[in-house]
């Protein structure tokens, strides 16, 4: 019997040398139906469109059809989608939209509340899997409106609600529980802004003529404090602007993009914006500024300039009322203001 023991003792530390210590590998087909081992690691996460600023993600706020225009077709918007993507097949996943919303509180707090360590801003995002189940998508757009609604129907200062932070969590199931993932983002939903003066350049044209200056404004309520100008996005920051003059209607047969050729223009990356124009001949010019911001949030004014005798300056400024598919613009009747100044400071709105 002992001798039996030793051999078969020997028989089974053979095998183990021969095989290593996970033992024999099933052939091709065996082991089916076991249960599948699931990465636990955070997923990546992606929103289409953000745009990353100084280590921050931004995203720029969605737009959709205004009522209030001339509309030829609705206005189209582009989809803000989540995407989550891990590097094994996942048992499902789940993905909040978080935050708190300074001002808006009382909106939200009316809004349905579920899922798993939620806070005030904390609405759960239809997610879509593909195939495999490593890659989850879905629409923030039914939010982010939400968010607009409450911005629109908020008392409080829009200074302290348009650069609200956000946070999207996505929870995934782990092997020793629940693994909570997030990306902190900015919602940026306002576009740049800019209140502009124009004067005339003194002894501009000698030899006739007009030169106009295109400055922004600065203003100050305490003579101790700098001044604050009347210009830039208080968001994602301000990208670009510019300024063009034409001598005859620009949408005339167009709409978004003007079909004539500017005869003055002027542009820039920062503020103060300041322009200075040639010396100009004619009695009527059409003027377009044009803003935009690190996001893409875009802000037009548009005004007509009147030379009147010895360079009067007669200044006209009208509202975008006009809406071709994703093309907006204005047909010149709905005068928004009449005064020496085109656009206007966010501190006076």
């Amino acid at each position: 019997m002992k001798k039996f023991l030793v051999i078969l003792l020997i028989t089974i530390l053979a095998l183990f040398a021969l095989t290593g210590c996970e033992g024999i590998t099933p052939a091709e087909g065996e082991g089916e139906g076991e249960e599948i081992v699931y990465d636990s690691a955070c997923p990546e996460i992606s929103i289409s469109g953000s745009v990353k600023i100084d280590g921050k993600t931004y995203v720029k706020g969605i737009e959709f059809f205004e009522l209030s225009k001339q509309s030829v077709l609705p206005d189209l918007f582009t989809d803000v989608t989540l995407t989550i993507t891990y590097d094994k097949p996942t048992e499902g996943a789940e993905a909040y939209l978080g935050g708190i919303i300074y001002g808006a509180a009382d909106f939200f707090n009316d809004l349905p509340k579920a899922g798993k360590d939620i806070g005030l801003l904390d609405l759960e995002i239809t997610l879509f899997p593909n195939e495999d189940y490593t890659v989850y998508t879905g629409s923030l757009n039914p939010y982010l409106s939400l968010l607009n609604e409450a911005f629109d129907s908020s008392d409080t200062s829009l200074l302290s609600l348009m650069c609200s932070p956000l946070v999207i969590k996505v929870i995934s199931s782990c092997t020793d529980g629940d693994c909570i993932c997030k990306l902190p983002f900015i919602y940026d939903f306002h576009p740049p802004f800019a209140e502009i003066n124009i004067d005339l350049v003194e002894d501009g044209c000698l030899c006739g003529g007009c030169s106009l200056k295109f400055s922004s404004l600065e203003i100050s309520e305490e003579d101790c404090l700098d001044p604050l100008p009347c210009c830039g996005d208080f968001c994602s920051g301000l990208a670009g602007w510019s300024i063009a003059m034409y001598d005859k209607n620009p949408f005339d047969q167009c709409c978004g993009t003007p079909c004539a050729e500017p005869i003055q223009t002027c542009s820039g990356n920062n503020c103060p914006l300041e322009c200075i124009t040639d010396c100009l001949t004619e009695d009527m010019y059409y003027v377009i500024v044009y803003l935009t911001d690190q996001v893409g949030n875009e802000q037009r004014y548009y005004a007509t300039i009147e030379l009147a005798e010895k360079c009067g300056i007669i200044l006209t400024e009208y509202e975008e009322n006009i809406s071709i598919g994703m093309d907006s613009c204005t047909d010149w009747t709905n005068i928004k203001d009449a005064d020496d100044t085109i656009g206007s400071c966010l501190f006076n709105t």
